[in-house]
C-alpha cells in the first residue's frame, strides 16, 4: 500500500493482505484464514479445517470431515479438487474416505463378473427346465415348497447383511478387522465402492453418478 508519500509503499502488517501491488489499503483476512504471519501477503490461506470457496476465495468453508483440510488452501494427501471433495489419482473412495488403489482391485472386479456370470446362468437354466412341461413344472412346485424354509432362512441372513453393511457409511473410526467386514458386506448391497472402479481407468472419471 502507499506509504507517507506517493513515492514510497508500505508492507500490509500480518494477517492483512493487498489484492495487488499499489492497493489503497490493505484488507484483513477473512475468518478462518491468516497469512501466517507473514507480511506482504496477496492473499489469505485458509486455516486448518477450513478451504476457499469455489465461487468466493476470500470466503472460507468448513469441511467435513475437517481433517481433509490441513490449511494454507490444500487438501490432505489422496484428495483434491473443490474442498477436496473428490480422490486424487490412484486413491479411491472407501467409507468416506481417499484410500490408496489396491494392488488387486481387478480381482474384486473379477469376481464380481464371475458372480453375475453364475446367476445370469442360474436364472437361463431354470427357464428352460420351466419352459419343457406341465411335469417338470410341478416337480419345481414341490422342490419349492420343501426349500421355502431354506429360502425364508437365506433371505433375512442377506438383509442381515445389507444392514451390517450401512455401518460402514457412519462416520465411526471402526477397529480394521470390523472396517473391513463391513466393507465386505457391502458387496452384498451391491456398493461399487468395495471394486474400487476409480483405480481401474484414469481416464474415466468416477464420480457418483457414474458409479
Amino acid at each position: 500500500v502507499p506509504g507517507a508519500d506517493a513515492s514510497s509503499c508500505v508492507s500490509c502488517p500480518a494477517d492483512s493482505f493487498a489484492p495487488a501491488s499499489g492497493t489503497v489499503a490493505c484488507q484483513p483476512c477473512p475468518a478462518h484464514s491468516s497469512t501466517l504471519n507473514l507480511t506482504a501477503a496477496l492473499l489469505c490461506v485458509s486455516d486448518p479445517g477450513f478451504y476457499p470457496s469455489p465461487d468466493d476465495p476470500l470466503l472460507m468453508v468448513a469441511c467435513s470431515p475437517a481433517w481433509i483440510c490441513p490449511g494454507r488452501s490444500a487438501c490432505a494427501d489422496g484428495y483434491t479438487g473443490p474442498m477436496c471433495g473428490r480422490c486424487s489419482l490412484g486413491f479411491y473412495r472407501l467409507r468416506g474416505a481417499c484410500l490408496p488403489c489396491p494392488r488387486t482391485s481387478w480381482v474384486r472386479t473379477l469376481g464380481l463378473l464371475v458372480a453375475l456370470f453364475a446367476l445370469t446362468a442360474a436364472a437361463l437354466f431354470l427357464v428352460h427346465k420351466l419352459n419343457r412341461g406341465a411335469g417338470v413344472l410341478a416337480a419345481a412346485k414341490r422342490a419349492r415348497s420343501r426349500w421355502s424354509n431354506h429360502i425364508s432362512t437365506a433371505s433375512i441372513v442377506l438383509s442381515y447383511a445389507q444392514l451390517l453393511s450401512v455401518m460402514d457409511s457412519i462416520d465411526v473410526q471402526w477397529p480394521p478387522l470390523l472396517g473391513g467386514l463391513f466393507s465386505a458386506l457391502g458387496f452384498l448391497s451391491f456398493n461399487a465402492d468395495f471394486l474400487a472402479p476409480e483405480c481401474a481407468s484414469s481416464a474415466v472419471r468416477m464420480d457418483f453418478v457414474v458409479k
